[in-house]
């Protein structure tokens, strides 16, 4: 069976390497990124993915751009995303605003490693 691919995309050195830590016993290859114009590069190159993890922090509060990378690429419409997103970020409409891409969720922050871990496996079972 193929390895599962995974890409994160974060600012933050310190998430990087806890979604390492977090996704070793999965076994699967994961990927960074810094950017949502690296998701892209990092996308192609993996030749897809079977998740992608998303920190809002990329979003420089604005989900206009991230909605339309999603929707005019067919390959990241259909890929299982989770956005991790603070609870103001959802009161301030977000949450909403990202209901409108396929294959997207919120997850709140800060989240407990076990709940985060849960989500990730049924995603990939699924």
């Amino acid at each position: 069976m193929p390895s599962r691919r995974i890409i994160t995309v974060d600012r933050s050195m310190l998430a990087a390497n806890m979604y390492r830590l977090l996704f070793a016993p999965l076994h699967c290859t994961v990927a960074r990124a810094h950017a949502l114009d690296e998701l892209l590069t990092g996308f192609k190159e993996l030749r897809g993915a079977d998740l992608i993890v998303i920190n809002s922090n990329v979003l420089g509060g604005k989900a206009e751009r991230f909605i339309a990378m999603m929707q005019n690429d067919e390959r990241l419409a259909r890929t299982p995303k989770i956005v991790l997103v603070g609870e103001a970020e959802i009161e301030k409409g977000l949450g909403a605003e990202l209901a409108a891409v396929s294959q997207c969720e919120c997850f709140a922050k800060p989240f407990h490693p076990d709940e985060f871990m849960t989500r990730i496996r049924k995603i990939l079972s699924a």
